[in-house]
C-alpha cells in the first residue's frame, strides 16, 4: 500500500496538507517499508483549470494513505473522493518511529479497509 507523509522538513510528520512542502512517499507491507520518493507539490506544473488542491491531489493520487499534521476539511473530502483516506496526527512525529509503529498496528490490528487494502495487494503480488 502506497502512502505520502505530509512534511516541511523530512524528519517529522509535520506538513499541513494544503501547505506542506514535500510529500515522502512510502510503499507499505506487513512485512515492512520501502521508501519510494520525495514530491514537491510546488515542482508540479499547473494545469491551466486546475487548482492548488487539485495539483496536490495529482501529487498523490497513487497513494491509498495521507498523514498530515493538519487537513481542512474541504481538501479531506476531495481526497477521500479520490479513494484517499487521511490520518490526521494530532502531534508531529518522527517519520521513522510512526512508520515503525504503523506497521506494527497494522501487523496486530488493522482497520478493516487497511485490512482489505493490504489483502488485495497481497494477492496482486503472487
Amino acid at each position: 500500500m502506497r502512502i505520502a507523509l505530509c512534511t516541511k522538513t523530512m524528519e517529522f510528520v509535520d506538513g499541513n496538507f494544503n501547505k506542506s512542502k514535500y510529500f515522502m512517499i512510502y510503499d507499505i507491507t506487513l512485512k515492512g517499508v520501502k521508501f519510494v520518493e520525495v514530491r514537491e507539490p510546488e515542482q508540479v506544473k499547473v494545469v491551466l483549470d486546475s487548482d492548488e488542491i487539485d495539483v496536490r491531489i495529482d501529487a498523490i493520487s497513487d497513494c491509498k494513505m495521507v498523514f498530515c499534521s493538519h487537513i481542512p476539511r474541504t481538501s479531506k473530502a476531495r481526497l477521500l473522493n479520490r479513494g484517499i483516506f487521511t490520518v490526521w496526527m494530532r502531534h508531529e512525529r518522527e517519520i521513522g518511529e510512526m512508520l515503525e509503529e504503523l506497521i506494527e498496528h497494522l501487523r496486530t490490528n488493522p482497520p478493516p479497509m487497511i485490512k482489505k487494502i493490504l489483502e488485495e495487494e497481497e494477492l496482486n503480488t503472487l
